[in-house]
């Protein structure tokens, strides 16, 4: 009974502390007190976030809420969202709708959170739209990122589109806000036939006594009209990274990209703490002064900087066999953009597929279209009877 009672005890302490110390993990790896935060795993409480817009709130993995078929955006006018969302590094994906994220938030504080491959459809439901939120007042964004695809079009009818319409990458309208350590790479296009009253910007809209950190745009802005079409471009603002500049916005080390247009949508002249790179100088960690990219920053596979709290899509390992092919399973259906492996002998990537070409292990890195990056460690071996063919029998020479 003794000898039970102490194989008992000695479990349970395993257990606790096993329960401790993934709990602690976790813990750490955000650097907050999660007793005050809801942790959010899904798309049904990702949705009840609207249900108490003043909690706090963490994400615990990757999102993907492509079975929403359009998105409702958490906070209104009336009730805006003013608590605390951290995303603690993952991405909310597939996001399709005519708004972002959040509504209105106000007071509230958005965090190390990627909103990718969204697709947001403007329309005379969406007169201000950004990714993260449409309107932001007295807030802070901060370690954030988009990638994906807004547009919006007069179409065959003035009414597909509202009389004035803004947008952004990050937020519709800011007002006395702060966005640090952001970055875009969402594209922005309106395609019109008839003139509307529109700002439309690389990360916001209108901006409004708000300043700006460590930020950039690598997405193209722009707008679209009919060949010989005579409608008047006046009243249609595009800026690198705001469409509409208005009262006292500051600008600390933020960069876009040499467009056709100007970094301010309605301001010509040269505005400080705004730098204009070249796409290829956008790869170079040389270009981003005032850059922080130690604790913040990083560049990686030649492509434009990537803040150090993003989470990779996932880590895992797999065995192959010489010769073999192998699909790795992607969360959802996501597509490989760009891919490294350091032993490019033992193994390739082609099209979705990794193949087997030699005998050892390599890691291979993979950036899908959706911005996200995912780390494979692959073991290649030869089965028996390929050893034999391989070493008994020269086959090297022909197999």
């Amino acid at each position: 009974i003794k000898m039970n009672f102490k194989k008992i005890l000695s479990f349970i302490l395993i257990l606790v502390l096993t329960l401790e110390m993934c709990s602690t993990a976790f813990a750490e790896s955000i650097n907050i007190d999660l007793d005050d935060y809801v942790v959010i795993h899904n798309v049904d409480e990702l949705d009840s976030v609207r249900n108490n817009l003043s909690g706090k709130y963490i994400l615990a993995n990757h999102i993907d809420v492509s079975s929403v078929p359009t998105w409702d955006p958490i906070g209104s006018k009336e009730n805006p969202f003013t608590g605390i969302f951290n995303g603690n590094g993952y991405s909310i994906i597939n996001i399709t709708s005519h708004n972002g994220l959040f509504g209105y938030i106000d007071g509230a504080k958005i965090e190390n959170v990627g909103l990718t491959n969204c697709s947001l459809t403007c329309s005379t439901l969406s007169k201000v739209v950004g990714v993260i939120s449409n309107f932001a007042n007295n807030s802070i964004i901060i370690n954030c990122f988009t990638s994906g695809l807004i547009t919006a079009s007069t179409g065959s009818s003035i009414t597909a589109l509202a009389i004035e319409y803004t947008s952004g990458n990050l937020v519709g309208y800011a007002s006395n806000s702060t966005v640090e350590n952001c970055y875009s790479l969402t594209e922005n296009i309106l395609n019109y036939k008839k003139t509307p009253f529109a700002q439309i910007g690389g990360l916001v809209g209108v901006s409004e006594n708000s300043q700006y950190i460590c930020c950039y745009n690598f997405g193209e802005v722009s707008a679209i009209k009919p060949v010989n079409n005579n409608s008047s471009t006046n009243n249609i603002h595009l800026g690198d990274l705001v469409g509409f500049s208005n009262g006292e916005n500051t600008f600390v080390s933020c960069y876009e990209t040499k467009n056709s247009i100007q970094p301010l949508g309605n301001i010509s002249d040269t505005t400080e703490g705004i730098v204009s790179l070249s796409r290829e100088e956008m790869l170079i960690q040389n270009s981003f002064l005032g850059f922080d990219f130690t604790e913040d920053w990083y560049m990686k596979d030649s492509n434009s900087p990537r803040l150090i709290i993003e989470k990779p899509l996932f880590k895992t390992e797999i065995n192959m066999n010489y010769k073999e092919k192998v699909s790795p399973a992607l969360y959802g259906n996501l597509v490989i953009s760009e891919w490294q492996s350091n032993k490019t002998e033992v193994a390739v990537v082609t099209g979705n597929e990794i193949e087997a070409i030699g005998e050892g292990e390599t890691t291979i890195r993979i950036l899908t279209e959706d911005n996200l990056y995912a780390e494979i460690k692959v073991n290649v071996s030869y089965t028996w009877w390929q050893s034999i063919i391989m070493y008994l029998f020269f086959g090297w020479l022909w197999y």
